[in-house]
């Protein structure tokens, strides 16, 4: 991540316009565009739960004695409307080691060697 905000920071430099925030604000705009594809998955799978929530609540009132039937109920609420329950989990986790590698390079940049030219 570091070696792609120095190539930003020195895009911006070769376009005359040095700047650190420019090169943050571009690497910024590239991961948003880079994981679209996934919040759009986790906002379509977050929304699809939501319309549930009604016969959710419903099958949990119905089965709140009997936990093993209320889970089968659940399961079959869940694969007749085509929905993960944890389909709205897997994209957030596999962002979070790129922001982590993210932070790790915004707070280490400072001490990166920028050649001027």
């Amino acid at each position: 991540m570091t070696t792609l905000l120095t190539w930003l920071y020195n895009g911006t430099d070769a376009l005359g316009v040095p700047s650190y925030g420019l090169a943050i604000v571009l690497l910024t705009v590239i991961v948003r565009v880079l994981f679209y594809p996934l919040s759009y998955k986790q906002m379509h799978s977050m929304v699809a739960l939501q319309r549930l929530q009604p016969k959710i609540k419903e099958i949990q009132e119905r089965y709140r004695k009997d936990p093993q039937k209320l889970q089968q109920k659940m399961m079959e609420l869940y694969q007749e409307h085509g929905v993960n329950p944890l389909g709205g989990c897997l994209p957030l986790l596999i962002q979070i080691p790129i922001f982590i590698a993210l932070y790790s390079a915004l707070r280490h940049f400072p001490y990166a060697h920028i050649e001027h030219s």
